[in-house]
């Protein structure tokens, strides 16, 4: 009914926010932390292999943290490393593509025994923290309601707002007349099943400003 590519920044009213849940003990920043501490120890063939390992193991736990924070639902069905990115990517996360480049580095690494070298792993450990302080944003600030203000081409319905309830992946849309409160209208559920769903998600990512 309602396309989210429609839908202008001006339309887009007040946000609420809501605390997202992030492992710790061993947290993604713990995992970061023994990678650096590793590069500080040496540059042997060890202290870079275990480095990028340590790396690796933050990434992962950062992206797994994402996928079930923006309703992922089950990390089984979603299965090895190259599923968890595709899934943020649909989301509209930052960086996908320079998360896919890193992942040729440890398959090299993992799959052909390859080792790293300095520099390699280096930019492995550098991305992978710029991609942590990228989504430490969520930790406090993950958005659950917007207002919109989106009349459709007929002039007759209108889109008041959406709604998130992350854990069980569903998007709820606020539909009524343009004069309508949002509380009075009627609703929609979209789930993270459906393709719309990431599209609502993307539009609602892309202008938290």
């Amino acid at each position: 009914m309602f396309n989210p590519a429609a839908i202008t920044p001006d339309e887009i009213g007040e946000y609420s926010w809501i605390a997202m849940s992030f492992r710790d003990s061993p947290s993604a920043h713990d995992y970061l932390d023994f990678a650096q501490q590793d590069l500080h120890d040496g540059n042997t063939s060890r202290h870079l292999i275990n480095a990028l390992s340590n790396a690796k193991r933050s990434l992962h736990m950062r992206l797994e943290d994402l996928c079930l924070g923006f309703g992922a639902r089950d990390l089984k069905k979603l299965g090895r490393y190259p599923s968890l990115i595709d899934f943020i990517r649909k989301c509209g996360f930052v960086a996908p593509r320079i998360l896919d480049k890193i992942n040729k580095a440890r398959n090299s690494v993992e799959h052909e025994f390859k080792i790293p070298t300095h520099e390699e792993t280096e930019n492995f450990v550098d991305i992978v923290e710029l991609f942590l302080s990228a989504t430490d944003r969520w930790r406090y600030r993950q958005p659950c309601d917007v207002d919109i203000k989106h009349i459709a081409s007929s002039g007759s319905i209108a889109l008041h707002g959406i709604s998130f309830n992350w854990k069980n992946g569903i998007c709820t849309l606020y539909i009524g007349t343009p004069e309508q409160r949002k509380i009075h209208c009627t609703t929609q559920m979209i789930n993270s099943d459906q393709p719309i769903f990431f599209e609502w998600v993307k539009l609602t990512l892309k202008n938290d400003y």
